[in-house]
């Protein structure tokens, strides 16, 4: 992994306005609330939390198909935060996308090689497309046959390797993976992380990893950073965090992880209440109401990114001096 930057987002917002009658706006869903991250070449970043803090939102924002409501994105030094959608086609070689569900992601009327193919005549790409198709697949353990058929003839497993095909067909840096693996048994997972590593390692591919599940994460991530309700509450290498996690909701997530080991007993965190609603998130630190170090500087003042130890922040108010 180097140390070069190929994405960075600095101070990250996406608002969905909320209308009442008239078409008036009355509220906005705080999806994303001042989120910055940076991702290296080669390296994958694991953003992680409960369902709905906002980590899919984040990654479709920083691709562009969500606009930011503020904040500026910058791929390989270029600001792109203003571009259009027609100068955003020539970016969209460069940054691509593996979505959540295999089965919803491809069109079911096309066959897998009329899928591919459009890829390349979107993008104007000159080449023999279907000598480039069959390349593809073969890379992602599929046959040459797979291209004459329809999606409903494949198994979830092999529509997301059909889908990071899509993906790669276009050779990018940047890779966004949102919860590529979560719709499927586990024994396919094993199989398409190891697939997505052996392709990074190939092609010094840059991923953002989506996921809820922190055995996946730990396993492919070299840093990791925690999403609560729209903010990013922690950040660190992966086997950093793993072994001192700061912020008490990261440590109540790590307690959640099944241990292998049937002698070892681990203290699990049960955190109180639900999660608060991003219409009308809690005032200072977010997380406040269910944490059970809460002080009451925690409800009236936002926390600040405190760097604890090399490349490990955190945002909370029981670190400060």
């Amino acid at each position: 992994m180097s140390m070069e930057v190929v994405l960075e987002a600095q101070n990250i917002r996406k608002y969905f306005p909320v209308k009442g009658n008239m078409g008036k706006v009355v509220n906005h869903v705080k999806a994303v609330d001042d989120v910055s991250v940076k991702l290296y070449r080669g390296e994958t970043f694991g953003l992680v939390g409960e369902t709905g803090c906002g980590k899919s939102t984040l990654g479709r924002t920083l691709m562009k198909l969500l606009e930011p409501t503020a904040g500026t994105i910058c791929i390989e030094n270029k600001d792109i935060t203003n571009y259009s959608e027609r100068k955003m086609r020539s970016v969209r070689s460069y940054i691509q996308m593996v979505f959540q569900d295999p089965y919803s992601s491809l069109n079911p009327r096309k066959k897998v090689g009329q899928i591919l193919e459009e890829v390349l005549m979107i993008q104007k790409i000159k080449c023999d497309r279907q000598k480039t198709v069959l390349d593809i697949l073969e890379k992602v353990g599929l046959r040459k046959e797979h291209y004459y058929r329809f999606p409903h003839e494949f198994s979830g497993g092999q529509r997301q390797r059909i889908g990071l095909a899509r993906a790669l067909i276009l050779n990018p840096g940047i890779i966004v993976c949102d919860e590529p693996v979560s719709a499927l048994d586990v024994s396919i997972q094993s199989q398409i992380i190891n697939l997505l590593l052996d392709l990074q390692e190939e092609r010094n591919l840059s991923y953002l990893f989506i996921a809820h599940d922190m055995s996946v994460v730990k396993f492919i991530s070299d840093r990791i950073g925690v999403m609560y309700l729209g903010h990013l509450v922690e950040e660190a290498e992966t086997a950093e965090l793993f072994a001192n996690p700061l912020h008490p909701y990261t440590q109540a997530l790590l307690s959640a992880v099944p241990e292998a080991n049937p002698h070892v007993r681990k203290k699990r965190i049960v955190l109180q209440g639900d999660v608060p609603s991003p219409l009308n998130p809690p005032s200072g630190c977010v997380f406040h109401e269910r944490c059970p170090y809460a002080k009451p500087i925690c409800s009236q003042e936002k926390p600040v990114k405190k760097e604890m130890a090399k490349d490990h922040t955190v945002n909370c108010h029981l670190y400060e001096k």
